[in-house]
């Protein structure tokens, strides 16, 4: 490939007569192009369009699943993967398994059948396995994992002796509430409205001498667990989480999923890579500065005053030989990769942060990560 270049999965359907019509009316966001093909009869105008929003090819893809079915190409196959869940998750015959297409603002495609299942096609793709369907397969057929989605089946292009593109994955469909973010927003504000009608009665807590997070090691006053159940559930979601992290480590004889010690070099490395990444972020911060105004500025220009100070911080890291080990985590863990199902929290999405390149989203990595991934999102 050349340097920059990118691939995009974009399946196409045809449509022509008037349900062309209906497509030009009701789903004008699916059209690509209006093209004249050559029929026996002569020549006929329709319209190609995303190819997702076709139930027909919809329905293709998941009786391709279920079929283990292969499409052979000019330059590689389509193929088609199936695990043991399929069968319970697809439901005995008879059951509808009518597609419908999900749309919202991300960068894959989803569509539902029937309630049950949900495939998910990756837009941007990369050579080699995606890691969603890694790291769930692994903690679907290994680890016996329950709170996420069951893998069920996939989509892989495969050519020649390069390493298989993985197109999309087919997954249980989880019934819920929303993603944790929006929960956790409800929870809140009728938190506060809460605590404001009944302010006279809950004691202040007093500030601590250092950084707030000393609070943590402390128990609430009884008044604020009374107020509400959100505690319990940040609990809960800390447990899911921890439980996650032992399921990554099931099998030590997987070398993809094996914890590994840190070593010195990979402590080198890490250290090269956030004191790179915050030099270059450092800057960039310098370039906009002019544009910048009121206490953003003034905390902006706080921040660089101590950039010698904030990149020495990070040679703790190259000092004492690290504890713990590396191993598999979500990668790009926050509450909107959470799923709340009125009672316990589903964790979602394990492609990783999609910008980033296929295999430094597969690199191993401290649990940490992923809780500070998720208190930062907090």
């Amino acid at each position: 490939e050349r340097a920059g270049a990118e691939t995009y999965a974009l399946p196409v359907s045809f449509v022509s007569g008037p349900e062309a019509e209906v497509l030009r009316r009701e789903r004008p966001q699916a059209m690509m192009a209006e093209v004249e093909v050559a029929t026996t009869a002569g020549t006929e105008t329709g319209l190609l369009f995303d190819g997702l929003e076709d139930p027909d090819l919809c329905t293709a893809l998941l009786e391709a699943i279920w079929r283990r079915r292969t499409f052979r190409g000019a330059a590689g196959e389509l193929v088609a993967i199936r695990t043991k869940a399929l069968g319970k998750l697809r439901g005995p015959e008879g059951v509808s398994l009518a597609p419908e297409s999900l749309r919202g603002e991300q960068s894959n495609t989803s569509v539902v059948y029937g309630g049950r299942l949900v495939f998910k096609l990756f837009r941007r793709l990369s050579e080699g396995i995606n890691p969603d369907l890694e790291v769930g397969r692994f903690l679907t057929e290994h680890a016996g994992f329950p709170h996420i989605p069951a893998v069920a089946g996939a989509l892989e292009y495969r050519s020649g002796h390069r390493q298989p593109i993985t197109l999309g994955i087919l997954q249980a469909f989880v019934t819920n509430e929303g993603d944790a973010w929006s929960f956790t927003l409800d929870q809140m504000e009728g938190y506060y409205e809460r605590a404001l009608s009944l302010q006279a009665e809950v004691p202040e807590v007093p500030g601590p001498e250092g950084s707030y997070l000393e609070l943590i090691e402390e128990d609430p006053p009884p008044p604020l667990f009374e107020m509400g159940t959100h505690l319990e559930l940040a609990r809960l979601l800390g447990q899911r989480t921890a439980e996650l992290h032992l399921a990554l480590t099931h099998d030590p004889e997987d070398p993809g999923f094996a914890p590994e010690p840190f070593t010195t070099l990979y402590q080198r490395s890490l250290y090269e890579s956030m004191r790179t990444s915050a030099t270059r972020n450092l800057e960039l911060l310098r370039r906009r500065l002019e544009g910048l105004t009121g206490p953003v500025e003034a905390e902006s220009r706080r921040l660089l005053e101590r950039e010698e100070e904030l990149l020495g911080a990070y040679r703790a890291i190259v000092g004492a030989r690290l504890g713990g080990a590396r191993i598999r985590v979500h990668g790009d863990y926050h509450l909107g990769q959470v799923l709340y199902t009125g009672n316990d929290f589903i964790i979602i999405d394990f492609e990783g942060e999609p910008a980033r390149p296929l295999s430094e989203r597969r690199l191993k990595r401290s649990p940490l990560s992923d809780v500070a991934g998720m208190l930062r999102g907090v």
